[in-house]
């Protein structure tokens, strides 16, 4: 039985930490996209340590929510391997809410970013001379065009397979008596929620051949330093 208690400790811990990274970092995305577009000129100021530190931040606190159960709040909670709502109603709450402010963050960033963007691309087709609606170079402005492209794609994956998954945290708050059909709809729609993690990799790795070229490297083990310093510089 403490085996049991264990593994369903341990799995909601990981599939916590995932989704609390997943979440925080797609934050982050956004917040990177915004400031490239918005005020470029900062954005180049930015450090790799900045960088660096947010998804630090990102992965320490999304760590510390995931760890509650096992540092505290588990003695009197029912954990198996069929459900793991191991945590109290309050405190999972809290959680939910955490996460949802970070997503409405996201997408209000993620609109701000395609407003901006369409904008000043609108802006150069209309006036290519005019130096003052030009804040950087058209090969910046293109850059960060399919960066933004690629965060568009990663948010509407996003919204789509947390969507379900969402829908049924409302119904159970709604619905006083909860059924078998709704556990296991909340078990499937989880793992479904939990894909779109692994969905990012092959979004970033079909739209920048940079990734692609890195991991070719790193599958293979082969490339001279020009290979890599090619890769670096595109």
């Amino acid at each position: 039985m403490r085996t049991k208690k264990l593994a369903c400790l341990f799995r909601t811990l990981l599939m916590q930490e995932f989704v609390g990274a997943s979440i925080f970092n797609l934050f982050i995305l956004s917040l990177e996209r915004y400031a490239a577009i918005v005020y470029p000129l900062w954005h180049m100021q930015l450090s790799n340590n900045w960088l660096i530190g947010s998804i630090t931040a990102s992965w320490s606190l999304s760590t510390i929510l995931a760890s509650l159960p096992i540092i505290w709040w588990n003695t009197s909670a029912q954990c198996s391997l069929r459900r793991a709502d191991i945590l109290p109603t309050i405190l999972n709450k809290i959680c939910i809410i955490i996460y949802m402010v970070s997503v409405i963050m996201s997408a209000i960033l993620f609109i701000k970013v395609v407003i901006t963007t369409f904008r000043i691309l609108d802006e150069r087709e209309r006036g290519e001379n005019n130096k003052d609606i030009l804040h950087f170079s058209t090969q910046r402005l293109t850059r960060s065009a399919e960066k933004t492209k690629i965060l568009i794609l990663i948010l509407g994956l996003f919204v789509l397979c947390w969507t379900p998954y969402g829908i049924i945290i409302i119904l159970e708050d709604l619905v006083s008596n909860i059924n078998y059909d709704l556990i296991e709809a909340k078990m499937y729609c989880g793992l479904l929620a939990l894909l779109s993690s692994a969905f990012n990799w092959i979004i970033y790795g079909l739209k920048n051949r940079n990734i692609r070229g890195a991991f070719k490297l790193i599958l293979c083990r082969h490339g001279s330093r020009f290979t890599t310093i090619e890769i670096r510089n595109r």
